[in-house]
């Protein structure tokens, strides 16, 4: 296989296209004292400045015949990648484009200018494209992340913690009896149950951890930086608001629903692939729902028993509890 269609970023291109992203951030420093409210719009092709992405700059594409265009000999396709990237620039018209395109050299960067209703139209599209993306990934009934966000999120989070960003705990909780809940109650009222607790667990976590629905009556929370005894801590606590609070549906008495759940952590450094995480978290909540249900479990290995809650102690609070030392060093 020819090299150069599979990575067209090596060698010498990939220093073209780095010294070409350079000119573009000078551009845009530029543009910074160019640009001013009003004015006409100008699509550019260009990375995101938010971004280290690069991309070729605007290519014509010739072809010699539509046969040759389509395969060579081999049957294998002999035209090569083209990618456009688009950005919009508010205030900024072609005339003052093609003056910095002409001082940083970015004369292949195609700009179209439009009118203000072909930009409004893009602003519709772009509107568009963000809430089917926002739908695709969210849970119709909760709004929480769906199954798909969550195994997406945990990837990028485990490639933190292998990094050495820290300890990682995923947490599988699943609702006690909840096929009870709609048996006896109906299932608008075991909806109002999956509400309730989707609303508990998006006001208990931080904000750069996630909760996502990924089942029926089944919920993940993924912690970054959190070690097992921080994460059960956390899930008791919201376990016990749960609990205590009756849920109230219309004809059917007050009532109270319980959960359990399993943990799994991934300490720092550690390659912990994603199905093996989830797997020993589900284990664990297999563990707490045997054990009587409306539990915590964490995951451990085979023979060590699950200790209660209130005898779980942080190491350096045991160092000092049997030292009378914290641990710090001395000055």
């Amino acid at each position: 296989m020819d090299k150069r269609r599979t990575d067209p970023g090596n060698g010498h291109e990939r220093e073209k296209l780095i010294a070409e992203l350079e000119r573009l951030r000078a551009a845009i420093a530029a543009m910074d004292e160019t640009v001013h409210e009003g004015g006409g719009t100008v699509v550019s092709s260009r990375p995101n400045a938010d971004t280290d992405a690069v991309s070729l700059p605007v290519q014509p594409c010739v072809m010699d015949s539509p046969e040759e265009a389509m395969t060579n000999s081999s049957g294998v396709s002999d035209a090569p990648p083209i990618l456009a990237v688009t950005r919009l620039f508010q205030g900024l018209d072609a005339d003052t484009w093609r003056d910095i395109a002409e001082r940083h050299q970015l004369e292949g960067w195609l700009p179209v200018e439009l009118s203000r209703d072909s930009c409004t139209n893009l602003r519709e599209w772009q509107r568009t494209i963000e809430e089917m993306a926002r739908q695709r990934d969210t849970d119709p009934l909760t709004g929480l992340p769906n199954r798909r966000a969550f195994a997406r999120h945990l990837e990028a989070e485990l490639e933190r913690t292998r990094r050495g960003r820290g300890d990682l705990s995923l947490v599988i909780l699943d609702i006690d009896h909840f096929k009870s809940v709609n048996d006896n109650y109906g299932h608008p009222c075991g909806d109002e149950v999956l509400l309730r607790l989707a609303s508990q667990l998006q006001t208990s976590v931080r904000l750069y951890d996630l909760a996502a629905r990924i089942g029926g009556e089944e919920f993940a929370i993924v912690l970054p930086g959190a070690s097992a005894l921080k994460a059960q801590a956390l899930c008791e606590r919201i376990l016990q608001r749960f609990a205590s609070t009756g849920m109230d549906c219309p004809g059917v008495p007050p009532f109270h629903v319980t959960f359990s759940g399993g943990i799994a952590t991934c300490t720092t450094g550690v390659t912990c692939p994603a199905s093996l995480l989830v797997d020993r978290a589900d284990k664990a909540l297999y563990e707490a729902k045997q054990a009587g249900r409306k539990r915590i479990y964490v995951h451990r290995e085979p023979g060590i028993t699950h200790p209660e809650r209130s005898t779980l102690v942080e190491s350096s609070e045991k160092q000092f509890l049997f030292s009378g030392n914290t641990g710090q060093t001395k000055p």
